[in-house]
């Protein structure tokens, strides 16, 4: 499973970043930079909890779905050898 911890984090951050710089070459005060910091964290930080529920239910594969569709990590790597095993056997016979 991958790791969608910091992706709220990360968002949150960045627009963060880009809202101060901003706010800095626009010369906004500073007392209202730092209230419009203050929103925009928190709305990117919902932003980002958001896109991370998203990629928990829709992209990331868990190891319950593998076994609800009956599929393993073992079983896909001793399938693959067998078809390696098949496909080398075959090239034995055509070259005799």
């Amino acid at each position: 499973m991958r790791n969608t911890g910091l992706i709220p984090a990360i968002i949150m951050l960045i627009a963060g970043a880009i809202t101060a710089i901003m706010s800095f070459l626009n010369g906004i005060s500073i007392s209202k930079m730092l209230t419009t910091l203050l929103v925009v964290l928190i709305v990117f930080y919902l932003i980002g909890f958001f896109v991370k529920k998203l990629f928990e239910k829709y992209l990331v594969v868990t190891k319950e779905d593998l076994a609800e569709n009956g599929e393993s990590e073992e079983g896909e790597d001793a399938a693959g050898e067998e078809s390696q095993e098949a496909f080398e056997g075959t090239e034995d016979e055509n070259v005799e």
